[in-house]
């Protein structure tokens, strides 16, 4: 119990301090504010006292907060990399940012290029992580259209420990059928059926929606 109490004074002095390390000189300027929850991961591993994890979730949660305020906003993300990126430099194990970051990022933020380097650097750090394989495997063939490299992280999902029957089965779906909108319908409806992140979900759910009246509407028109 001691040690959780102090965990977590730790990560709320990094919180604190991380606030007040800087301030800005036009409050105005929302970017610079959320900046100053995150300044260098050096500063953060220092203030963290060694607890490193537990200043990890803190910030985990501010990530969640800085996504629901720019979504209901101005629906722009650019500090939602390096967000992550010091995230998980205090805790490289902590798959969650890598996951959701890469997946708004992409979807959501049109910086493939960024959700890329965290999916690399999550799989470097977590090597046996069927998730982070997995998804880097759907953001291949969602965001690239790159069947091969797909198939290639799911089928190597599949093997890992703990990887779900599926994952074999989307290698199967995007090396036999590319470019197909069904194949991209399922597999959009598996990931709102297993994702752990209520907004991964929601945005799958809304996917299939999408995707499911584009192939209507084709339909319609061969008739």
């Amino acid at each position: 119990m001691r040690g959780a109490l102090i965990a977590l004074g730790a990560a709320v002095l990094v919180w604190g301090g991380a606030i007040y390390i800087s301030p800005p000189t036009d409050a105005t300027l929302a970017g610079e504010r959320d900046l100053l929850y995150y300044p260098s991961g050096k500063f953060l591993k220092q203030a963290a006292l060694g607890y490193d994890e537990a200043a990890a979730s803190v910030l985990w949660l501010r990530i969640i907060q800085y996504y629901g305020e720019h979504v209901r906003g101005d629906r722009t993300f650019n500090l939602l990399y390096h967000m992550c990126d010091i995230t998980t430099d205090l805790d490289p194990h902590f798959e969650e940012p890598y996951i959701f970051g890469s997946f708004v990022l992409i979807s959501e933020g049109r910086q493939p290029g960024p959700g890329m380097d965290l999916l690399r650097k999550g799989r470097r750090m977590n090597p046996e992580s069927w998730r982070l394989f997995f998804e880097s495997g759907f953001v291949e063939y969602i965001a690239w259209e790159d069947t091969h490299k797909a198939a290639r992280y799911f089928s190597r999902a599949s093997r890992m420990p703990g990887a779900p029957e599926y994952a074999d089965r989307f290698a199967a779906w995007v090396s036999y059928r590319a470019g197909d909108v069904r194949t991209s319908i399922v597999l959009w409806k598996e990931l709102a059926e297993h994702s752990q992140s209520e907004v991964i979900r929601k945005r799958a759910e809304q996917k299939v929606i999408e995707l499911s009246a584009r192939l209507e509407a084709s339909s319609s028109g061969t008739r």
